[in-house]
């Protein structure tokens, strides 16, 4: 019988529930997450729940080889099999041979050790940009930033606020155009799959009877200028920006 698998995206939490899902019926649990390097959830590192944890590296996340990604287990030979699948499935040397279909991968860039023991640098750099951005800007009434569980700790890879628009004096769209008019970079909380051009037609299963989460947030959040080779002067452009739009 074909075992089953899991995958999960991005929620530590929802990661946890569906090992004990995975425990009772012989599943194996994938967790994806992109983003969230550096992040815990009750002192388990994100990528840590399941059986494999699977990191992008693309340039826009928290650290970047420009592509590609990896795959952390504490299954020894599922790792060692991965390998071999992605290296084009080759047998050992002296004598290379492929006896099975395998998935050809290229890889122009490398992650160096050292860029791994600077996640905890970069995270804390990404964090006191978002507390800047709170000690700056939590006065103004509608705007709200994304909140931190008490039982993890956010990598903050981005500074996203929420804004109500009966309470703000613009638009998440028109707060994105007029820092796109400072030459400010903003964009906005991602696009939810259900509303994808790809799935349209397909069921899609809201959160709560009264609304859907990503729905919503996809309407009222902004991402703002996170990169951590911001200094402060960048930083100030933006806080001004928003103030005078706010």
């Amino acid at each position: 019988m074909r075992r089953r698998t899991l995958p999960n995206i991005h929620v530590p939490k929802s990661t946890l529930r569906l090992r004990n899902v995975g425990l009772l019926t012989g599943q194996i649990i994938f967790g994806v997450f992109p983003e969230s390097l550096g992040a815990t959830y009750k002192d388990k590192a994100s990528g840590s729940p399941g059986a494999f944890g699977i990191f992008s590296c693309n340039g826009n996340n928290i650290m970047t080889t420009s592509g590609g990604g990896m795959i952390v287990s504490n299954n020894v030979e599922a790792l060692e099999k991965m390998r071999f699948w992605a290296t084009q499935a080759r047998d050992p040397p002296p004598i290379i041979s492929t006896a099975k279909w395998a998935i050809t991968t290229a890889s122009a860039t490398y992650w160096p050790v050292s860029d791994a023991d600077n996640c905890g640098c970069w995270m804390n750099a990404c964090r006191r940009i978002f507390d800047r951005y709170v000690a700056e800007l939590s006065d103004i009434d509608g705007l709200v930033f994304m909140p931190e569980a008490a039982f993890g700790r956010s990598n903050r890879w981005l500074s996203v606020i929420t804004l109500d628009a009966a309470r703000c004096r613009a638009t998440p769209y028109q707060l994105m155009e007029r820092l796109e008019s400072e030459n400010i970079e903003a964009r906005p909380v991602w696009k939810p799959l259900h509303l994808q051009p790809l799935l349209e037609g397909c069921s899609y299963y809201a959160h709560h009877e009264s609304g859907s989460v990503s729905d919503r947030l996809f309407t009222t959040g902004l991402c703002l200028p996170s990169g951590t080779n911001m200094n402060q002067d960048d930083q100030q452009r933006v806080l001004e920006c928003i103030r005078k739009t706010l």
